[in-house]
């Protein structure tokens, strides 16, 4: 059986001290983000594997002097009672795979729990086990009854919850995508917005992207957005669709549905980018739809980004909820497609100057 690789291995191959070693691969902000990534991935490349008895011993020898909370496994309490119904949604695919090749790095099993109804039997479960570490994975499909004593635990949410409690937020964010899409088709001289974004991913959004179109004349000038398609459901019927865009001359339709919208609009007979263009809020990597114009959600840097929170989270003891809602918002990518056409101006500068009054 192979060695272990050791910090001081990595140190020596590195050419740098052992304790420089371990605050890079805690990602601490004392040592420069090029001299991280180059260890963390020195580190990959040898095989490094946190100890988890060593791991073990260390939380316990702060634990005995009143500090850090011990942390093997985080539990993901998600709204669906299976876990298969709860990943099949949105990117939650690369989120969970991001999120537990992270929690690997750190020595951390991921657990799927539903929380359901099973909140205080749950919360015993856990705390039996001795798994300290939450994310809140249930989005706003619930409402804000999450009956939790989360001041026994660690806990971070996965994008906005109806939870009564200030719990700290990792998600995507969904308006500065709403800004770029505003600016991409300004640029492309697109004039008639039509939105057609279902009301349940409206409601996943907290109606951020519903506020941004409404408000659409704070941003970019020269745009009017229509609000009326109402969607008939999963698959809306291509002939209500071109009977709204012909209805409305709309010359773009903005969806927020990883191009669920989008063959219904072709089986209409209408010719994309030539008659109407197409947008997108809502992409996802792993769907491989690098045809369709739109912002591509970072789902991967997400999974990584909450596991990281709970890892710091837990060094610096900070159990149950905040004082106040934060958050980390992460921002998607532009995929440029083939649904739009060509720009024919440059970006604009965000939020259009109005005269005073």
């Amino acid at each position: 059986m192979p060695a272990r690789v050791t910090l001081t291995d990595i140190a020596k191959k590195a050419h740098v001290a052992v304790s420089t070693v371990s605050h890079a691969l805690r990602d601490d902000e004392c040592i420069s983000a090029p001299q991280r990534q180059r260890i963390q991935k020195l580190a990959e490349d040898m095989g490094y594997r946190r100890d988890p008895m060593l791991q073990s011993l260390i939380r316990y020898r702060r634990q005995k002097k009143g500090g850090d909370q011990r942390l093997t496994s985080v539990a993901w309490l998600g709204s669906q009672e299976r876990f298969e119904n709860w990943i099949e949604q949105g990117d939650r695919h690369a989120i969970w795979a991001a999120a537990t090749e992270e929690a690997h790095r750190w020595g951390l099993k991921l657990e799927y729990h539903s929380i359901l109804g099973h909140e205080k039997p749950l919360a015993e479960i856990l705390n039996y086990r001795q798994i300290t570490g939450i994310v809140l994975a249930t989005f706003p499909e619930r409402s804000g009854d999450i009956d939790f004593p989360w001041e026994r635990f660690v806990s971070v949410s996965l994008g906005e919850v109806s939870s009564e409690e200030p719990l700290q937020v990792v998600g995507h964010d969904h308006g500065d995508g709403g800004l770029r899409v505003l600016q991409e088709v300004s640029r492309r001289g697109y004039k008639r917005l039509g939105i057609a974004i279902r009301p349940v991913v409206a409601y996943h959004t907290m109606q951020r992207w519903p506020m941004m179109f409404r408000c659409h004349d704070l941003f970019v000038e020269g745009i009017e957005a229509i609000f009326e398609f109402e969607d008939e459901g999963h698959f809306p019927r291509p002939d209500s669709l071109r009977r709204w865009i012909e209805e409305n001359e709309i010359d773009c339709v903005v969806s927020g549905s990883d191009g669920r919208i989008f063959e219904p609009l072709l089986e209409s007979g209408i010719r994309i980018p030539d008659d109407v263009g197409y947008v997108d809020l809502h992409l996802f990597a792993h769907t491989h739809k690098i045809h369709l114009s739109g912002i591509l959600q970072p789902g991967g840097e997400v999974g990584r980004t909450i596991i990281r929170q709970i890892v710091h989270r837990a060094t610096h003891d900070e159990l149950g909820a905040e004082s106040h809602r934060s958050g980390i918002w992460i921002c998607g990518d532009w995929q440029e497609g083939e649904t739009l056409r060509k720009p024919i101006n440059p970006l604009p500068k965000l939020f259009a100057t109005h005269p005073n009054p």
